[in-house]
């Protein structure tokens, strides 16, 4: 598990159970699985981001602090719903650095390019557009005439 989160990190907990889960050829997470594979995690000691629907998991508080990179995936890709928002939200201002305006449609699809796909959906969408409005709330995006610009 810890070299995982080595390689991998930001890692959601999903993907991260997942993958520990495939090497031992374990096909169910049942509640007893699961179990054992938090205590595992806890004695990673790496650093951990709980929120209400991924639990993200990071080589160090530093590396968390420092912010997540963006990743591009052609080939192995993973699924969107593994991709932790830290990371979706450097995609995000990758994107946006690259481009003079998006609107949000066209938003998402960079942003689905970069991590290997051509079209997702709605989902996905939203989980792109509510990293876009974080970054909103935070100052470093604005949104104009319903397009989003650098702040």
């Amino acid at each position: 598990m810890n070299e995982i989160i080595q390689y991998e990190a930001p890692i959601v907990e999903e993907d991260l159970f997942r993958r520990v889960m495939s090497a031992w050829d374990i096909t169910t997470l049942g509640s007893k699985v699961k179990e054992i594979l938090k205590d595992a995690a806890e004695r990673t000691n790496s650093f951990v981001i709980l929120d209400d629907y991924k639990n993200t998991y990071w080589r160090s508080r530093d590396e968390y602090e420092n912010g997540a990179i963006c990743r591009a995936y052609k080939e192995d890709k993973r699924k969107f719903q593994y991709i932790p928002d830290d990371e979706i939200i450097a995609t995000i201002e990758e994107v946006i650095k690259d481009q003079i305006s998006l609107n949000p449609s066209n938003l998402c699809k960079e942003v689905f390019k970069i991590h290997g796909y051509t079209s997702l959906g709605q989902e996905a969408q939203n989980n792109v557009l509510s990293c876009a409005e974080y970054l909103v709330n935070q100052g470093k995006l604005v949104e104009e005439d319903g397009r989003y610009v650098l702040g």
